[in-house]
């Protein structure tokens, strides 16, 4: 699928259908918007340009010169800039989607597939992780590999505290890095205007939930329908052949909210 396709036919949040191509392409997730003037302090860019022209704007984690692990509680946008928070107290899911994805450019191949939000409990509170995963792309699909950084982000200030390798064995996985673990496009029967507006309301949903899910006394105040709509998003939009790795690393979360995998 030739690169300046992709960059070209990009539809809201993601993907891109490559000219000709009838059938369903695999979406990509959330290209990076602009902020709003109010928003003067956050980051001038929350993720970079799509992966078929994306260059790092900064190199604030290189694996190769710092043992593949990078910690770096302090992080900050490109312009040099604290990233303040769009509502009191965190950011919004898709903003960290969105951070983690920049600040992981020096490290991160581009074409990667990234992970959807990965809520966990840590002595020094809620975190939200993304593994990037090795992706091929070609006509109407993407070939996903195994997994290959994981990323740590603190939803109180976007701040990225960890960078590192990591392969299936992390996981509890036994995949092969030569091999592709399996194909991803958009759902049968759903358009990409769909699965655009599906995915926007899933990140809207992280939002309500996080909370909860940060401050484990409120986690039974939880509006069932609202734990009902997150699985059936999550279901619509994410990549099936990732989920041992989604439940691997999100066993607490997932399982809280009620989603299940194979």
């Amino acid at each position: 699928m030739p690169r300046h396709a992709l960059s070209l036919m990009l539809v809201a949040l993601l993907g891109a259908v490559a000219p000709g191509c009838e059938q369903r392409s695999a979406p990509d997730r959330p290209a990076a918007s602009t902020p709003s003037a109010s928003q003067s302090g956050a980051a001038q860019e929350r993720e970079g340009p799509p992966p078929d022209s994306r260059t790092p704007h900064t190199r604030p984690h290189d694996a190769q010169s710092q043992d593949a692990q990078t910690r770096n509680p302090t992080s900050a946008p490109p312009n040099g800039n604290t990233a303040m928070p769009i509502a009191p107290g965190r950011f919004a899911a898709k903003e960290l989607f969105q951070l983690a994805r920049m600040n992981a450019s020096g490290a991160v191949p581009d074409e990667s597939r990234q992970s959807l939000p990965i809520p966990i409990r840590t002595r020094e509170g809620m975190r939200v992780q993304f593994i990037f995963f090795a992706a091929v792309p070609r006509p109407n699909v993407q070939m996903l590999g195994v997994p290959q950084y994981l990323a740590t982000l603190d939803p109180r200030n976007g701040a990225l505290e960890l960078l590192r390798k990591v392969t299936p064995s992390d996981f509890g996985q036994s995949h092969d890095p030569a091999q592709p673990i399996g194909p991803f496009s958009l759902p049968q029967g759903v358009t990409l205007e769909e699965f655009n507006r599906d995915l926007e309301r899933l990140f809207a949903v992280y939002d309500e939930l996080l909370p909860a899910f940060a401050d484990s006394r409120a986690s039974g105040t939880v509006d069932a329908k609202l734990r009902a709509e997150f699985v059936r998003l999550f279901g619509r939009v994410f990549e099936p052949p990732l989920a041992p790795y989604y439940k691997s690393a999100g066993a607490e979360f997932f399982n809280w909210v009620g989603v299940t995998f194979p």
